[in-house]
């Protein structure tokens, strides 16, 4: 049968449909994203855009000086950076005010991180970490969530879930996917699991500490 003859058979149409289909969705969901560990919708990698539609708990240092020795320190890590957000920086801390300010610091020394606390009334606590690269793009590199106390047959099926979920990330697992760790603490009062990105290599802060030469 000829190309032709498929497409009146309808074949080569559902073909070209169902190709058409796959391209759309690996245009909007590249194979990169889908392979990285996600929560909420934010995955390892995203950049400080994919964490700004959420709702962060407050940080009272927004605008508080530092001392001459807070000052020497900050400044070791950031050449540059609005003074306002001096002590956010130093504390690695950040709300929904801070989060707009980010990206006024764009040059980095050293592989500094922020969080923010999500609030959910559900009691579930979800932590977003940035940190800044060498090319002055703020990227999450840190994802957790804690969650209220358990009972032990809750807790159980908590780990079966995220093991169905990050299980492949594990540092436990043998066959850990690359580039990526996942951690569960099962403690009763405040179970929480962490998915990371590894830390910077020697390379890595070698091209930070180049950035401020």
């Amino acid at each position: 049968m000829n190309l032709k003859d498929l497409w009146r058979a309808g074949k080569l149409r559902a073909y070209t449909v169902s190709y058409c289909a796959s391209l759309v969705t690996l245009l909007l969901f590249p194979f990169d994203a889908q392979a990285r560990p996600c929560v909420e919708g934010v995955c390892l990698g995203d950049s400080i855009n994919a964490v700004k539609a959420f709702k962060y708990e407050s940080v009272d240092s927004f605008g508080r000086q530092l001392s001459p020795r807070q000052k020497r320190k900050l400044d070791a890590a950031y050449p540059r950076y609005p003074a306002e957000l001096a002590m956010p920086l130093l504390q690695g801390r950040f709300d929904n005010r801070i989060l707009m300010m980010l990206p006024a610091v764009s040059k980095a020394c050293s592989p500094r991180s922020m969080i923010g606390k999500t609030l959910k009334p559900a009691g579930v606590e979800t932590q977003f970490t940035l940190q800044l690269d060498t090319a002055g793009n703020w990227k999450v590199v840190g994802i957790a969530q804690v969650f209220p106390p358990l009972a032990r047959d809750e807790l159980s099926r908590l780990n079966v879930d995220l093991d169905k979920q990050y299980g492949k990330y594990s540092i436990h697992s043998t066959n850990k996917a690359p580039h990526y760790a996942y951690v569960f603490n099962p403690n009763l009062a405040k179970p929480y699991f962490v998915l990371t990105q590894p830390v910077p290599d020697k390379k890595a802060m070698e091209r930070y500490r180049n950035n401020c030469t």
